[in-house]
């Protein structure tokens, strides 16, 4: 027998218009299902009914742009308990997939930050500090570990540190406000009190900013140098 699964993601990023739609056909479905009908109307078509279809919705109820299910589409959903699942260990596994020996203090420490960023920073709509913002800067690192040339006169740990501090300050200063910024660097210097500074300023890159602006005969702002970086 052929079983029919309909998986809808992130359900509640629709519109509340278009929610109301999609409810009104599902239930035409479940109700049709229910009567055991061999086959119904649907859309104004008439089709086989599968009697082992069913119908699943994900669901990220706390994120902002999302809406509550209309009332005639949560009766027909039961709801599943899921678990937060272990970010320091999601990004242990992806560390060491990239080629960092050190992934196990690292993915601790980014976790750490990105909590404490979480409770400490102010609530921004754009601010995002988990596991996806989490996952692109472990992505980030990985990519300048690859492209970084090693400094002979450090440790493993300290440049696979470095690396990690480049990697979150290029995700998240662009994104942050000017007084959250100095938080996150507060924390940021907490966690990584042994990162190598000049890796992750960008002296040379800093320098060839600051040319151009003058160049455009524009006035310098270190901040905003912060931000291009």
């Amino acid at each position: 027998m052929l079983l029919f699964l309909l998986l809808l993601l992130r359900f509640n990023r629709i519109d509340v218009e278009v929610l109301s739609v999609v409810a009104q056909q599902l239930l035409t479905i479940k109700t049709a299902k229910d009567a055991h009908a061999q086959r119904f109307t649907f859309d104004g078509r008439e089709i086989k009914m599968n009697p082992t279809c069913g119908f699943f919705v994900t669901m990220n109820p706390t994120y902002s742009g999302r809406f509550e299910l209309p009332d005639n589409l949560k009766p027909m959903f039961r709801p599943i308990a899921m678990m937060i699942p272990f970010f320091a260990l999601i990004g242990e596994v992806i560390l060491f997939s990239v080629g960092f020996t050190s992934a196990k203090v690292l993915a601790t420490k980014i976790v750490y930050l990105y909590n404490l960023s979480n409770s400490q920073l102010s609530q921004q709509d754009h601010y995002d500090f988990g596991m996806r913002a989490i996952k692109a800067v472990l992505l980030t690192a990985g990519e300048i570990k690859r492209t970084h040339v090693r400094d002979s006169n450090l440790t493993d740990e300290q440049s696979e540190e470095a690396i990690m501090l480049q990697a979150l300050i290029e995700s998240n200063i662009p994104k942050l406000l000017k007084e959250d910024t100095v938080l996150f660097l507060g924390i940021l210097c907490d966690l990584f009190p042994q990162a190598d500074k000049e890796l992750a300023e960008h002296g040379h890159i800093r320098h060839a900013i600051k040319r151009a602006i003058k160049d455009l005969n524009y006035e310098y702002w270190p901040a905003q140098a912060d931000k291009a970086l």
